[in-house]
């Protein structure tokens, strides 16, 4: 770990600052954190837990936040800025497990960084960005589990734990680890090789070394759900509303239910098959400034186009390297990109919105960094390989370009009422 410490501290750094700066910004409640903030704030004073639709460990950061900044637009914010850098910080270590090359690793947090959807939810109250971190980390666990590491399964349990605790959306990956495993263990049983046997090979006999169900199920069964409940502990400390333990299993049932409640129209409502076409984003806040009434801030949700549309080709891409090469970084890309995304044509819910894409759209930067780095190992040397690895540079900073190209209309800066248009690119983005 020591040897990147410059690297943590550079992250840390640019997450901090370019996430933190203009907080205050919009100055009301931006989208869901008119939902959030108050049960936050509820929760703070041991009332009552207002937002049940959701489990409380993301309300408890927001509460944090709050009780340390102020009952303020920075002090309800600045607990995401931290862990959005945090985020940040685990997609490197991630991706340096998944590609075992520091360059890879660091192409694919550059454009992790310049993908707006960790940028925008790293600067508003909602719990996306709280569970995005603790699914993040669990990943990287899994990852090192995969590689041989049998203890790294127990900290992904614990992980994969908050995670649910934050969000239930979390329970798609961790029912997917879970098959995952299993499928390796069966095809390493039947030995079934499609490929020469490496140490690379995602059902080598590394792969997941020393775990049988017994290890499976507590790792990840009984960890996650302990860690899971234990979440819902402080709210027995709530004085409006008396909870016990028989309590745990009917806050389960009344959060279903709240979930399959969600009807109606919204004016941002999206389809799941749009979000890879990036066709229906949505605005998060889009307010006059108390400054000038010509003078309009607001805060749009869209992922970077470009990493948007060319993460989807580079998914297909990673498809095919694994076909020809059954290596785990390409498995592990196709694996969790579709799980996070397929998921959502069979989850009930009749409302829907375009951020639900994130943890995939997270997915694409290592989609990207995949077939960059199969292109610049596949060339060896020579004019092919300098110019690879100059294609790797050119993806990432046209990228960083768009990224700041829309940064007016990501961070609530203030623009001229009409000047919006330039940034929609397409009507349904309005």
């Amino acid at each position: 770990m020591r040897k990147y410490a410059i690297t943590v501290a550079a992250l840390s750094l640019i997450g901090l600052v370019t996430f933190g700066y203009g907080l205050g910004s919009p100055l009301k409640a931006n989208f869901d954190e008119f939902h959030y903030v108050p049960a936050a704030k509820e929760l703070l004073s041991f009332n009552i837990n207002r937002n049940w639709e959701h489990p409380p460990l993301g309300k408890y950061f927001i509460a944090l936040g709050i009780a340390i900044g102020g009952d303020t637009p920075i002090g309800w914010r600045w607990m995401s800025v931290l862990f959005g850098t945090w985020t940040l910080i685990v997609t490197f270590f991630l991706a340096l497990e998944v590609f075992e090359n520091r360059r890879t690793a660091m192409i694919a947090t550059a454009l992790t960084y310049c993908n707006h959807l960790l940028f925008v939810q790293s600067r508003i109250a909602m719990l996306d960005i709280y569970m995005l971190f603790f699914l993040w980390l669990a990943l990287w666990a899994f990852v090192r589990a995969w590689k041989g590491n049998r203890r790294a399964l127990k900290w992904c349990g614990i992980s994969i734990g908050l995670a649910a605790s934050c969000k239930w959306f979390a329970i798609v990956p961790w029912i997917g680890m879970g098959a995952l495993i299993k499928c390796c263990l069966l095809m390493r049983k039947w030995r079934v090789r499609f490929a020469q046997p490496k140490d690379t090979d995602w059902y080598s006999e590394r792969a997941f070394r020393g775990v049988d169900l017994k290890t499976l199920f507590f790792a990840l069964g009984l960890i996650p759900v302990a860690t899971y409940l234990a979440t819902f502990l402080p709210l027995f400390l709530l004085k409006g509303q008396s909870y016990g333990w028989s309590d745990l299993w009917n806050l389960q049932v009344q959060m279903w239910d709240g979930q399959k409640r969600v009807v109606g129209e919204h004016p941002y409502n999206s389809h799941w098959t749009q979000w890879i076409f990036l066709s229906r984003p949505m605005w998060y806040a889009f307010d006059r400034d108390p400054g000038g009434s010509d003078i309009l801030r607001g805060v749009f949700l869209v992922g970077n186009p470009l990493l948007m549309w060319l993460g989807v080709l580079g998914v297909a891409g990673s498809f095919w390297i694994w076909v020809q090469t059954k290596s785990r970084s390409a498995l592990f890309v196709v694996y969790f990109y579709l799980l996070f995304y397929l998921c959502w044509s069979v989850i009930p819910r009749k409302v829907n919105f375009y951020y639900y894409y994130m943890p995939a759209g997270m997915m694409l930067s290592f989609a990207v960094a995949e077939c960059l780095q199969w292109c610049e190992t596949r060339s060896k040397a020579g004019t092919l390989f300098r110019t690879a690895r100059w294609a790797s540079v050119g993806v990432v900073y046209v990228c960083a370009l768009t990224f700041l190209f829309f940064y007016p209309i990501l961070s609530g800066m203030p623009i001229p009422s009409e000047a919006f248009r330039r940034w929609m690119w397409f009507s349904s983005w309005i």
